[in-house]
């Protein structure tokens, strides 16, 4: 597959996750020869067998800044981005993978989601198991696996973006935009991994733990703790968005501007 880099999206924060993201791809891709881009900020790993580089971006402040930092070193046209804590969980399929970046070639696609992203609802059948999204709503942008143009992504997340902040507004600055961003139907999902994530709010989700182990990894658990789901009470909501209301807000100015057109959607 010419002109694609693997873009894995991390930190420095998330150390402990990359031997057993890199043992689970080379357990289950054995014969990946894509140019692995590892987003780090001063770290470097490396693993047997794999063509990684570290990008080294230095501290950036916010996720948004690193993750354009990072992109900025890779050197082909279009990337397939996983998330650091999307640990792959089964053979990846590549007929159905290779297929997937033929359609994004041959229809000129922005983003192909190598997941079925069921709560979209305003589609139109593109080919065989691949829908275009049509219209703006919600989830229009996440950070689902997917090959991305390069260019196209960067739209999505701004500077001052956190992850949650960035599928939220993104979503939203789609409507804006000439992107064709379409997903793949269930049933030819080349790459099977944790959609949820390993991990929320830095905490690992105790329902994946024992499938991991089962896989081989073993990890200290403990160190980073489980996240428990529980509602929260008002005051903690409104202390929570406290904490990013000045980046909402910066977000919010943006979709003002693209909407009344006082700057370009790209």
């Amino acid at each position: 597959m010419k002109n694609l880099t693997l873009f894995v999206s991390s930190s420095d924060a998330y150390e402990d996750c990359w031997y057993p993201f890199f043992f689970l791809l080379k357990k289950f891709w054995p014969d990946c020869d894509l140019p692995i881009i590892l987003n780090t900020e001063t770290k470097s790993f490396a693993f047997e067998g794999l063509n990684i580089t570290c990008t080294k971006t230095g501290k950036q402040q916010s996720f948004g800044k690193t993750f354009h930092a990072g992109l900025e070193q890779v050197n082909t046209d279009n990337i397939l981005l996983i998330m650091i804590d999307y640990f792959i969980m089964r053979d990846v399929n590549e007929t159905y993978l290779r297929d997937a970046y033929k359609t994004v070639i041959q229809e000129r696609l922005d983003s192909l989601c190598l997941v079925e992203m069921t709560s979209i609802k305003e589609t139109i059948p593109l080919r065989d198991n691949v829908s275009l999204v049509s219209g703006p709503g919600q989830d229009r942008f996440s950070f689902q696996t997917a090959i991305w143009k390069k260019s196209s992504i960067k739209k999505y997340v701004l500077g001052h973006e956190n992850p949650w902040l960035s599928e939220c507004f993104g979503s939203l600055r789609y409507e804006y935009t000439k992107d064709r961003i379409a997903f793949v139907s269930e049933s030819i999902e080349p790459i099977k991994y944790l959609h949820t994530g390993a991990l929320h709010e830095g905490k690992w989700i105790k329902e994946t733990v024992p499938e991991l182990e089962e896989l081989g990894i073993s990890l200290d658990w403990k160190r980073r703790g489980f996240y428990e789901w529980k509602q929260l009470s008002l005051a903690q909501r409104i202390r929570r968005r406290r904490k990013t209301a000045i980046q909402e807000a910066r977000s919010r100015a943006h979709l003002f501007g693209l909407k009344y057109r006082l700057m370009p959607p790209d």
